[in-house]
């Protein structure tokens, strides 16, 4: 407020004014919630809400960016495989051939909307560098360079629960992982949410069984976990 920049009287946006079509689908929704709900945390230091803040809408981007994507080519989006770290050969490959996936579809839709024109390469490397670029700047992968797979690393799990819940409350890990990460987020990290995306044809259960105790076990050290004596687990901020 000291030190940021402001109208003294409010000025018409004269840029955008005709052209910003607001979709109300469920992904603009999934936008309002989430800032919704990490604004509501004012127990929290304001560094972290902001924080926050700035990693839910490049995580909010990654999804739109793929989701509007797919659906220029009238087609579903795919869900995002995350390995949480179970070091699993066979859930690696195909985390990093999902993020392949879903660059080409971006770029699949690019040519669509040109409908028979073209980009130059170098336009169609920032297209598509700034889906993966995103991603890795909030820990939504594993790595700037060599081979990349999704991943969930702390402050991008930071975000989901700030984001998942308003302030004081809290839920199951199991609703976590599966309302919200694959259901509002498309993301597949346990074995329910495996199955529900038809993953398990291809892959063994306990492959994602072990991917969701390794997250369990990464969420209950950054304090975002806790579990009870009987084996009850609930996500929340501020868990002990």
């Amino acid at each position: 407020l000291e030190h940021g920049f402001k109208d003294e009287s409010p000025v018409k946006d004269d840029v955008e004014s005709g052209k910003t079509v607001v979709t109300n689908d469920q992904y603009d929704e999934l936008l309002r919630d989430g800032i919704d709900n990490i604004l509501s945390h004012l127990d929290i230091p304001a560094v972290v809400r902001i924080r926050a803040l700035m990693n839910w809408v490049g995580f909010w981007l990654v999804i739109l960016q793929h989701s509007r994507a797919s659906a220029k080519l009238g087609t579903s989006p795919d869900h995002i495989i995350c390995d949480c770290g179970a070091s699993n050969a066979q859930l690696r490959r195909a985390s990093q051939r999902c993020l392949r996936n879903m660059q080409t579809t971006i770029l699949e839709a690019v040519d669509h909307v040109l409908n028979g024109a073209s980009l130059s390469k170098q336009q169609r490397n920032k297209i598509r560098s700034f889906f993966w670029a995103t991603a890795a700047t909030i820990g939504l992968l594993n790595a700037w360079r060599g081979r990349r797979h999704f991943t969930l690393g702390l402050e991008t799990l930071e975000m989901n629960v700030l984001a998942a819940m308003s302030s004081g409350s809290e839920m199951s890990f199991e609703r976590f992982t599966t309302e919200w990460l694959f259901k509002k987020c498309g993301i597949v990290v346990g074995q329910e949410a495996a199955e529900q995306a038809g993953l398990l044809m291809d892959f063994d259960a306990s492959i994602f069984e072990e991917n969701e105790d390794q997250l369990a076990i990464q969420m209950e050290a950054a304090g975002l976990l806790s579990v009870y004596s009987d084996a009850t687990r609930m996500v929340g901020i501020g868990r002990t």
